[in-house]
């Protein structure tokens, strides 16, 4: 920071309109100073990220935006970290604006919950059930945090210790397992995420109303010749999906 001092025994002192000039620039520097340190750091994080995005460009992996992180510590490390909601995302930057937009692709999917342990109180059933919808959940709003709170409910026997922050979660006192919102940025293959997509899909369509039975399905317990192909696939022709295609009859 400038600053007017006198030099002792310099037999020389500063004008006293050049100590008032300063004094009013002052508080001008002081908060361009301030702005300057902040717009360093936001330059660093931008730069920071720039490269992350590109290096996931190049090694053609994508990038997933994970919420709901289940975690446990144990022997001095930890044992478990794995998200409950993933999304993969389309990021649009503007270098001349520092501006970054990041978009869901897909929305949120359900992560695989292989890595939760029976052991650890996790309970794979069917109650899973009642909490779908999390495709339409934005993932930082408080409809995701409730909706997380629904899964801890029914998922486990014991409810892992909810605590709603945004940071990754410091290593607990116990080893009890626990759920954070922790949303983060991550990079991921591309070549078993989109196998799960694919079947996931698949299972939508056919869940939804007024599904009906796949063509590839029908072939396998009927003959169908090219006429009666067409006509499954361009009408309403096939029997719905909940029809027993073993007394059908084409």
């Amino acid at each position: 920071m400038p600053a007017l001092v006198d030099r002792p025994g310099s037999g020389v002192s500063t004008p006293e309109e050049v100590v008032r000039a300063m004094q009013d620039w002052l508080p001008r520097w002081e908060a361009w100073a301030h702005d300057r340190r902040g717009a360093q750091a936001t330059d660093e994080l931008f730069a920071q990220f720039q490269s992350f995005v590109s290096k996931a460009r190049k090694e053609d992996d994508e990038l997933v935006l994970g919420v709901g992180l289940v975690s446990a510590f144990a022997g001095g490390t930890w044992s478990l970290r794995q998200y409950v909601l993933v999304g993969e995302v389309e990021v649009e930057t503007d270098a001349d604006r520092h501006v970054t937009s990041l978009r869901l692709v897909d929305g949120l999917h359900r992560a695989d919950e292989d890595a939760f342990d029976v052991n650890d109180g996790y309970l794979a059933d069917p109650r899973a059930e009642a909490f779908d919808g999390w495709q339409r959940l934005d993932p930082l709003s408080e409809q995701t945090a409730g909706w997380l709170r629904g899964w801890r409910e029914g998922h486990w026997r014991t409810p892992p210790r909810w605590d709603p922050i945004a940071e990754p979660p410091e290593p607990p006192d116990d080893e009890r397992v626990q759920l954070t919102l922790s949303p983060a940025l991550f990079r991921r293959s591309r070549e078993s995420n989109g196998v799960a997509a694919f079947y996931e899909k698949i299972g939508q369509s056919l869940s939804g109303p007024g599904a009906r039975v796949p063509l590839g399905f029908a072939q396998l317990l009927h003959p169908l010749d090219a006429d009666q192909r067409a006509a499954w696939l361009g009408s309403t022709a096939a029997p719905a999906i909940s029809a027993d295609l073993l007394r059908w009859s084409p």
